[in-house]
């Protein structure tokens, strides 16, 4: 399969004139070469009503990524799918890195992400946000997917919209680790594991 073809269906002038359904199928194509690239296993795209707060959802018992129908309905939101669409399947990547590494050394990834699978924490409002986004799972699918949307400037270079996604992004991460310094201090990454490790005991 020619990856390029997938590529420019997201592009603004074909996007625009595609069903929903032919967005949920190009999202699919994205989603096997996105497997192929990290040799696991394939996960079915579906779309979602997840109201307003949440974009995506890996459901991997299910092997589906749920995304939020908002962004297949609403014009010129096909790049935001595709981060959404990177960071759910970077969470699938995770599971799958786990899953296949019983015993992982310990410092490695494989061992840090199931210890952080083991005790994830979610987030409900009851408790500071900088603990559910400065976990290492969610740290490392956010970097992931703003890095993959960057590779494919080649392809959208043209594209405004691919711009305001990218710089969006960049934002809401600069923000993220703004509000962690000013929720946790200086050292966030080590109170957020020290979170995680206490669930433990």
């Amino acid at each position: 399969m020619f990856n390029f073809l997938t590529y420019k269906k997201f592009r603004s002038n074909k996007w625009a004139n595609m069903s929903v359904a032919s967005r949920l199928r190009a999202l699919q194509m994205m989603e096997h070469i996105e497997a192929k690239k990290w040799n696991r296993e394939e996960l079915k795209i579906e779309d979602l009503d997840l109201g307003n707060n949440l974009l995506g959802r890996c459901d991997y018992s299910a092997k589906t990524i749920y995304i939020n129908n908002q962004l297949l309905n609403t014009p010129n939101m096909q790049f935001m799918a595709l981060l959404v669409l990177f960071h759910e399947g970077r969470h699938a990547y995770q599971y799958h890195v786990v899953s296949s590494n019983k015993n992982p050394w310990r410092f490695s990834k494989a061992y840090k992400w199931k210890k952080n699978m083991q005790n994830y924490i979610h987030y409900d409002g009851s408790d500071k946000f900088s603990y559910y986004s400065m976990q290492e799972v969610e740290r490392d699918t956010n970097l992931y997917s703003l890095r993959r949307l960057q590779s494919l400037h080649f392809w959208f270079r043209n594209e405004d919209f691919y711009y305001r996604t990218l710089e969006l992004k960049i934002k809401e991460m600069e923000k993220e680790k703004l509000l962690a310094k000013k929720e946790l201090g200086l050292f966030y990454k080590w109170k957020v594991n020290r979170r995680i490790n206490r669930k433990d005991s």
